[in-house]
């Protein structure tokens, strides 16, 4: 279970980068993520991309798709390029998001958190 201790406790070696601009669902995901133990770090602007996705301790990122901030896609393409395992979250087709951008999980919003908790186990 996500929330439970157990879980809490496999996570604790995560560093999470999340970008999301809902303010509702930023909150959600970080109060979901860090209750599982993670480090969380919001991202509030994308002026400093390449040291955020060369960061040594971020360990998975959770990104959405639709960012209304210019270079989102640079975001997400620095992220792969250093190892960072990274979840894509969209409200629109999925089918095109995953061929846009391979190597990235997506998951539809609203997230599930037990298929993210999942992923968060297989990294």
């Amino acid at each position: 279970m996500p929330g439970s201790a157990a879980a809490a406790s496999r996570f604790r070696s995560h560093a999470v980068l999340i970008a999301e601009p809902n303010p509702l669902i930023a909150l959600d995901l970080m109060f979901t993520v860090g209750s599982w133990g993670a480090e969380v770090q919001m991202l509030n602007d994308l002026s400093n991309i390449s040291e955020l996705a060369a960061s040594a301790a971020l360990t998975a990122a959770i990104v959405d798709v639709n960012l209304p901030l210019e270079g989102q896609e640079r975001l997400i393409d620095a992220l792969r390029e250093n190892g960072v395992p990274t979840a894509l979250t969209t409200t629109t087709l999925r089918k095109s998001i995953s061929d846009q951008f391979p190597g990235c999980v997506v998951f539809e919003k609203p997230v599930d958190f037990t298929a993210l908790a999942d992923w968060f186990n297989d990294l």
